[in-house]
């Protein structure tokens, strides 16, 4: 996806995954809509979205290192991973 990244495999893999994270920002679910209300009201703008920031940080690297540890622990896991996305 970035193949002008040539800051190794895991560079490269770090910015597909922000990327990814990103594009799920534009999907305007219950926070994203919450976010929108404070900001038309300008109340407390800057709480909100340092807080829904630092939740939804929160919440993507705790996902990707409980996968981690799973697919390290069940190897076969890796493979069930790859064609789920397929």
């Amino acid at each position: 996806m970035f193949s002008f990244i040539s800051g190794g495999p895991g560079l490269a893999a770090w910015f597909s995954g922000a990327a990814a994270g990103i594009g799920l920002f534009a999907v305007v679910g219950a926070q994203s809509a919450f976010i929108l209300r404070q900001g038309i009201l300008r109340k407390h703008i800057v709480p909100v979205v340092a807080t829904c920031a630092a939740i939804d940080a929160v919440f993507i690297f705790a996902s990707v290192a409980g996968l981690r540890t799973l697919t390290q622990a069940l190897p076969w896991l890796t493979t069930v991973v790859l064609w789920g996305g397929v």
